[in-house]
């Protein structure tokens, strides 16, 4: 007897087979035919859901950064918190939150991404997150400056440079956990080092009052989530 499924029960599906054979075997030679192989499913049905392997891409993109879109969305509406409480909320909820979604296959995650056959699939998820999040750090900021803790004189363009770092900075952080796995061995302090870093660059992009805002010494959550996660794989490595 056929199954029939609930429409998005079966898109989601078919986004999970997408998103296995893209970290398998690459961007470009994923086919739409090893996607309805892995789903078990006809090609017709792939198509009634998507027109083309891209815009399942983009469907991936997207499920992948709601649930983190969701918690910044819900920090930014909440009217007791100022602008500083609320920025250091969504950097500790969403890195905590990461973590917890790649857990130990943070590197089936590292190796799809900094893969140069996946340069595609990496360009769109971080034009769309930068668009996403920018739009998130502007209500953020444009409260930080009324409040006097930010001073710039455009919370939406300062937005899109800090969202850009933070995806620097992401990219930074999986290339040299990939280059120090390799190499036998994570070098907590040297992750931490990149970190602080790109969190000074940060403040001087908002021209933040220090005595007001330190995103170091206030994301102790993801800090120490950080923290812990790096000693496993370090554990894990010997």
């Amino acid at each position: 007897m056929r199954i029939v499924k609930k429409p998005e029960v079966r898109k989601k599906e078919i986004i999970e087979a997408g998103l296995k054979v893209l970290y398998s075997k690459g961007y470009t030679q994923t086919t739409v035919q090893d996607i309805v192989d892995t789903a078990g499913i006809a090609k017709g049905t792939f198509y009634w859901y998507f027109r083309s392997k891209d815009e399942l891409i983009d469907a991936l993109a997207e499920d992948m950064r709601e649930k983190l879109m969701d918690i910044a969305w819900g920090i930014v509406g909440d009217r007791a918190l100022n602008a500083s409480e609320k920025f250091y909320q969504v950097f500790n909820k969403i890195a905590i939150e990461k973590i917890r979604r790649f857990g130990e296959g943070i590197y089936v995650i590292i190796d799809f991404l900094i893969d140069p056959k996946n340069a595609q699939f990496q360009y769109i998820l971080n034009k769309k997150s930068m668009e996403h999040f920018a739009s998130v750090l502007a209500e953020i900021i444009k409260q930080g400056v009324d409040e006097g803790i930010f001073h710039v004189y455009s919370p939406y363009g300062a937005a899109r440079i800090v969202s850009a770092l933070l995806i620097q900075a992401s990219d930074e952080i999986m290339e040299r956990l990939k280059e120090l796995r390799e190499n036998g061995a994570v070098y907590i302090d040297r992750i931490k080092d990149i970190y602080r870093l790109y969190f000074d660059a940060i403040e001087r992009v908002l021209g933040a009052d220090r005595n007001k805002f330190s995103l170091w010494n206030n994301l102790s959550e993801s800090i120490e989530a950080i923290d812990e996660f790096l000693k496993l794989l370090k554990k894990e490595d010997k």
